[in-house]
């Protein structure tokens, strides 16, 4: 794995993977029996990763659904496939706070000691108070039908033709779903580079 993560890094020192350096890639493998998509945690994230999830971009982009040996702990549906699993990833959930503010119209005055008689009313209405809300930690599986969200409490499926809005941060990324009352969910602890082109390739 040391010397195929070097490998990698010279491979991919131009953005991209070629065919020929595709197969040696595959061929050292074959021969070693190793797999890139159950890397071992001091890999995850490196170069490897690149490479596999460059071999999987190239093939959605020629039309052809990869295969990888990633079980899913849902049910898929038919002709689906898991293409990434992002471990140890936290969920943020849209909450909203509703309260009241206003103010009290009239006066008041001194009835007895200790007790006040306030005239009018209160006049106020209701104010609403969006936040992220840290919901659970997990793991995140990137199919080619859905983005998929699992922990030990909640499973949360979103397909990618309910996604209305996809916002990238440099450890994560925010997810909006379309519905009146959808909230924004956001993924936090890995790149999103490779959801974001895998969602470009993909028929929605």
């Amino acid at each position: 794995l040391y010397m195929l993560n070097q490998a990698a890094a010279n491979f991919m020192k131009d953005g991209l993977l070629t065919d020929d350096e595709q197969q040696k890639i595959d061929d050292y493998m074959r021969t070693l029996g190793l797999s890139l998509t159950n890397l071992p945690a001091k890999y995850q994230g490196s170069e490897i990763s690149r490479i596999e999830q460059s071999k999987m971009l190239k093939q959605l982009q020629r039309g052809i659904l990869p295969q990888s040996n990633i079980q899913a702990p849902i049910l898929l549906g038919k002709d689906e496939v898991v293409l990434w699993c992002y471990d140890g990833v936290t969920m943020w959930q849209e909450k909203v706070k509703r309260e009241m503010v206003g103010s009290h119209s009239g006066f008041s005055f001194r009835v007895m000691k200790g007790v006040t008689y306030r005239t009018g009313g209160f006049k106020g209405h209701p104010v609403e108070h969006s936040y992220m809300d840290q919901a659970r930690i997990g793991s995140l599986y990137i199919t080619n039908k859905h983005i998929i969200f699992h922990s030990s409490e909640r499973s949360t499926k979103i397909p990618y033709k309910k996604i209305i809005g996809l916002n990238p941060y440099q450890d994560g990324m925010g997810v909006q779903q379309d519905g009146a009352n959808a909230k924004k969910l956001i993924f936090q602890g890995f790149d999103c580079s490779f959801v974001m082109n895998v969602m470009s390739f993909i028929e929605v």
